[in-house]
Order: C-alpha cells, then sequence, then structure tokens
C-alpha cells in the first residue's frame, strides 16, 4: 500500500514539472542559438517574456502574484491534458491494485493450503479434521443478510442527512434489498 501511495505522489508531483519542461520547449523552439548570440541580456529577457505572454495568455491578461501563475498554468491546454492523464492513470492503478491484490494474497494463502495437504499426503500421514473445517467455513446467509441491511439503512441515513431534499437516500435500498434476500435465503434453508 505504502508503494502505491508513493507512486500516485510521484505522479502529481511531475504534472507542474512536465508543465515547465512544456513551456522551456516552446521557448527554446522560437529562440534558436543564433538569435541569442547576436542579442543582449536585456533584449534576450525581455524577448522571452513578450513569447511566454503570447503563449501563457492566450487573449488572458494576468497579474505577477502566485494566483495569476497558477491561472496561467490551467490556461496552457498540455498542463491541463497532463494533470487529467495523471489523474486517470492514477486512478486506473488503483482499481487494478484494489482488484488484484486480494485476489493475489488469496492465492498465495491457497497455495500455501494445497503444499500443506501435499506433505502431509506425501509423509502418509493422516490430514486433521480441524484443517480441512477452517479451510470449508464459510458465512452464513444469515451473517451476510445482517451485514447488508445494516449496511444499506447506514447508506440510506447518511444520504438522507446529507442531502435531505433529494431522493438519493434510495441508493441505500439496494444493499437492504439483498440483505432481505440473504435473510429469506437462510430462513428457508433451515
Amino acid at each position: 500500500m505504502k508503494k502505491i501511495i508513493i507512486l500516485t505522489c510521484i505522479l502529481f508531483l511531475s504534472v507542474p514539472g512536465r508543465a515547465q519542461e512544456n513551456r522551456d520547449t516552446v521557448i527554446s523552439n522560437y529562440i534558436t542559438k543564433d538569435v541569442v548570440e547576436k542579442l543582449s541580456n536585456e533584449e534576450l529577457i525581455s524577448l522571452i517574456t513578450n513569447l511566454e505572454a503570447m503563449n501563457q495568455n492566450q487573449g488572458i491578461i494576468f497579474g505577477d502574484n502566485e494566483t495569476d501563475y497558477i491561472a496561467r498554468q490551467f490556461a496552457n491546454p498540455d498542463f491541463v491534458k497532463g494533470i487529467i492523464i495523471s489523474l486517470i492513470i492514477s486512478m486506473l492503478l488503483f482499481i487494478i491494485l484494489l482488484i488484484t491484490l486480494p485476489l493475489y494474497f488469496n492465492f498465495q494463502k491457497t497455495k500455501s493450503f494445497h503444499r500443506m495437504i501435499n506433505g502431509f499426503t506425501e509423509k502418509g500421514q493422516e490430514i486433521p479434521k480441524e484443517l480441512i473445517l477452517s479451510v470449508s467455513h464459510k458465512k452464513s446467509d444469515f451473517h451476510k443478510s445482517i451485514i447488508l441491511i445494516s449496511t444499506g439503512i447506514a447508506i440510506s441515513f447518511a444520504l438522507i442527512f446529507l442531502s435531505p431534499n433529494s431522493k438519493i437516500w434510495a441508493i441505500g435500498m439496494i444493499p437492504l434489498i439483498i440483505g432481505i434476500g440473504y435473510f429469506i435465503a437462510y430462513r428457508v434453508a433451515k
């Protein structure tokens, strides 16, 4: 999990550097080495300032404080594209890791269990019943129904308090109804 957080931080911190790199590339495309050698320092600074203003403003007038600098960055389409791309990549990586990590650990757990069972059979020993029963222990439908019903009620109440005038609270009815279905299945099986 620490690696995910570090990777996400690196992606978000690389976006401003990428925007600065794009701006420097644009300026260097307009000013060749010959032009730099022919101009004085004041003329070169004036030229770079004018090129930045032309490139960054796009018809918008900015001031000199930090807020205006941020506004200039967001006026640059390459900067906004970089942010959007890094957000999408971060979300996709998070979703992929959220799905694959539990699957991987369950696979490793099952693999080690099978190794242990193979160890008993290779030695000719009897497999303990407690070991087999510990694996086959499943949560009952009653347990699932209690969790889903309470989750549905909690979601509904939270959404009612957050937005009392809308009907978004009905989202909580989905786990509530599924929980009721599990409870009915538990009662019928019993």
